[in-house]
């Protein structure tokens, strides 16, 4: 029987327990959470997408959206308040029909 080995075995189990503990109780890395907006771009500051096509000396208000819903040029940028809500995709035919 090797006795080096078993200090080892037993210190990577409790840090192995601790760490799965931690992880249950909910002390582990954040959960991710978008940002929604309402986002603000200025004049001086970097284009927020390609595409965008508004007036460039006053200041806008926008939103990042689905694509295709965007109105200031940009497929997935809204220019102004109240975006459009999430739209969900078209239903697909089944795939194979017995």
């Amino acid at each position: 029987m090797n006795t080096r080995r078993t200090p080892k075995r037993i210190a990577v189990g409790a840090l192995m327990s601790g760490g799965i503990a931690l992880a249950a109780a909910g002390l582990s890395a954040g959960t991710a959470e978008a940002v929604g907006g309402p986002l603000r771009w200025c004049p001086g500051q970097p284009l927020p997408g390609g595409g965008v096509k508004w007036d460039m000396s006053v200041c806008h208000t926008y939103y990042y959206v689905m694509t295709g819903q965007g109105n200031s040029g940009s497929p997935y940028i809204w220019d102004g308040p109240n975006p459009p809500g999430y739209q969900p995709p078209p239903n697909m035919p089944p795939l194979w029909v017995p």
